[in-house]
């Protein structure tokens, strides 16, 4: 996934300052994927699903970390739930 600068920037300050990293971060893999998930399912061809994976093109930052957010909330174990993450619906 290719990200302009700024927004690199920003995905890295909001991974490093969860105090889960690591746990987030497969978060947000989680929702890059699930924001494309319509178009991976329609995909019949294993080599284009690939190229689409690894060139996908849903850069929008805000909607990745919004979902990221959503899904960290709902599904994250509790034990791993001491971060709360402010974000709009």
């Amino acid at each position: 996934q290719e990200f302009e600068h700024a927004e690199v920037v920003r995905l890295w300050d909001s991974l490093l300052s969860h105090p889960q990293k690591i746990v987030y971060l497969n978060y947000i893999c989680l929702a890059m994927i699930e924001l494309i998930r319509d178009r991976i399912l329609q995909t019949d061809d294993f080599a284009d699903l690939i190229e689409m994976l690894q060139k996908q093109t849903n850069g929008d930052l805000d909607a990745i970390l919004v979902e990221a957010g959503k899904l960290y909330k709902a599904h994250a174990k509790p034990e791993e739930r001491v971060y709360h993450i402010a974000f709009s619906s």
